[in-house]
């Protein structure tokens, strides 16, 4: 399903002509991955075999509607359904922001700590990370109290672990191969 979102999705990135469309496109993919996550309802509607695609166009149209997509954007998904792809949409939206992130130079950064980050903490790091990797980062931060103290960051293929779990773990090999 990975190649034929990536299809679907490299096909509407063409559709757009401007970057501001292009933008557009994905802001308004966005919020309908957000509404498709936080819907129960989503789920049952693309597993839902038997399903008439006519009801499937009629609800994809009016979430168009509601949230204000471009007609291009609403042709497109309803293109989705007709072609009989509508389990593949959340998988297209994924290929579409990867394509976007490519084209804009943005990276997905993925940060750990033990315990939550205030605002002027979360910042410092935005402000510090996307200077030393010299691109924009969209980040996700978690709490993992397993690390104990410190942190772990992931920007693509690079990662930093300085947690304090890590440190042990060190320390812990370091002397059992002193012994």
């Amino acid at each position: 399903m990975k190649k034929v979102a990536e299809r679907y999705a490299k096909a509407l990135f063409q559709l757009a002509k401007t970057a501001s469309e292009k933008e557009q496109y994905y802001k308004d993919l966005g919020k309908m991955k957000a509404w498709m996550l936080g819907s129960s309802n989503f789920g049952m509607l693309i597993d839902n075999p038997l399903l008439p695609q006519s009801i499937a166009k009629k609800i994809l149209s009016e979430i168009c509607t509601k949230g204000k997509a471009s007609e291009n954007l609403t042709r497109f998904l309803l293109l989705v359904v007709d072609e009989g792809r509508l389990r593949a949409l959340p998988f297209i939206i994924d290929a579409y922001s990867d394509l976007y992130h490519a084209d804009n130079n943005i990276s997905k950064a993925d940060v750990e700590t033990a315990h939550p980050l205030t605002k002027d903490l979360e910042e410092t790091f935005r402000t510090v990370l996307e200077k030393r990797f010299k691109t924009t980062l969209i980040f996700n931060f978690k709490v993992n109290k397993s690390l104990l103290g410190g942190f772990r960051l992931q920007v693509g293929s690079h990662q930093i672990d300085s947690s304090v779990m890590t440190q042990l773990a060190n320390l812990s090999r370091t002397l059992k191969g002193a012994s």
